[in-house]
């Protein structure tokens, strides 16, 4: 189920009981979608941890009793017909719409990581990094090239492979815990021990 880090990570979420990965599955069929098996190992296996989202959270899962943003159920399976073939996608947690927690029939988490398993890393080693001591975010800072030389000489080859992949790299040096587009090579965010 992931890293170490990442199992200690869920370790610390909530978990609510939530509908059955077969209920999810009968939701699919009744709509004559495609049930894809990385939907259902999804829910298998992270249904009902609570992610905090700062005010907000986030019910992972496929399938709610009494949702607060889906239908009670109901999975909520979206279809767009792109000009070479059809892509189905899954909301996979009862959380506002604006947050776009979606998988596609592959399983890549909309566009933002390959899996849910690296959003899950990703998670993990944020949490790590901001529970050792107080930190605070980077982000225009990251503009300024005197500091991001200062912050690349710091993380240089310490990529963290299980929170990377095509869309993000993730490195971590004993001071900063920074993200970087895979395509422009651009710091996105950071954070700095303080």
């Amino acid at each position: 189920m992931g890293s170490a880090r990442a199992v200690s990570y869920l370790a610390t979420l909530q978990r609510v009981q939530v509908m059955t990965t077969r209920e999810a599955e009968a939701s699919l069929r009744e709509q004559e979608t495609p049930v894809s098996p990385a939907w259902l190992d999804f829910h298998d296996r992270y249904a009902g941890y609570i992610e905090p989202m700062g005010q907000d959270i986030a019910i992972w899962g496929l399938i709610h009793r009494e949702p607060t943003f889906l239908e009670a159920g109901k999975v909520s399976v979206d279809h767009i017909v792109p000009p070479d073939e059809e892509e189905w996608y899954v909301v996979c947690a009862d959380v506002h719409p604006s947050y776009q927690y979606e998988l596609d029939s592959k399983g890549e988490f909309f566009g933002k990581a390959r899996s849910f398993d690296v959003k899950v890393e990703r998670n993990a080693l944020i949490a790590a990094f901001n529970t050792k001591g107080r930190s605070r975010l980077l982000l225009n800072e990251l503009n300024d090239p005197a500091f991001a030389e200062q912050v690349e000489r710091s993380i240089k080859s310490r990529l963290e492979e299980a929170a990377s992949d095509q869309f993000s790299q993730y490195y971590l040096s004993e001071k900063y815990l920074v993200r970087v587009d895979t395509k422009t090579g651009k710091f996105v965010y950071g954070w700095e021990r303080a």
